[in-house]
């Protein structure tokens, strides 16, 4: 039937069904990527350092 390559296959495959099942229930739209991404963006304070000279 299902060996152990496919099980977890198909328990993520359900569980993202399910998920996305109760997101149209609940009417919630999924954030875009470009959204995300944005939004997780890490801000540097410092620039990046010159590299070191080689040792010779």
């Amino acid at each position: 039937v299902l060996g152990p390559k496919r099980l977890p296959e198909v328990g993520h495959a359900l569980g993202r069904g399910l998920r996305d099942f109760r997101g149209a229930l609940s009417g919630e739209e999924p954030a875009p990527r470009e959204q995300v991404l944005e939004e997780t963006r890490v801000e540097t304070t410092e620039p990046a350092k010159e590299p070191a000279e080689p040792v010779r």
